[in-house]
């Protein structure tokens, strides 16, 4: 199979999510982790029951795996991959 050149999703989370891509061995080459909290000041706002949607759009040149963790269930909103043909 190819290898995975770049990465673009969207994401609705109130966990942090962190992305990990490894190579054929396992060994990672990139790590994403997004930092970002819905704290309780998103309650005061008009509708908080409207995430905010988050973005990522990473290089991964040479990852074969892609691996996404989250301590909570999360949403994508769009995922879209380029893979090299060798």
């Amino acid at each position: 199979g190819g290898h995975i050149t770049e990465i673009d999703f969207g994401f609705i989370s109130n966990e942090p999510l962190m992305l990990t891509c490894l190579d054929d061995q396992g060994h990672c080459l990139a790590i994403f982790k997004d930092a970002t909290r819905v704290g309780p000041a998103q309650e005061e706002t008009a509708h908080p029951e409207t995430p905010t949607i988050r973005g990522i759009s990473l290089d991964t040149r040479g990852a074969k795996i892609l691996r996404i963790d989250s301590r909570a269930p999360f949403v994508l909103t769009r995922f879209w991959v380029k893979q090299a043909a060798t």
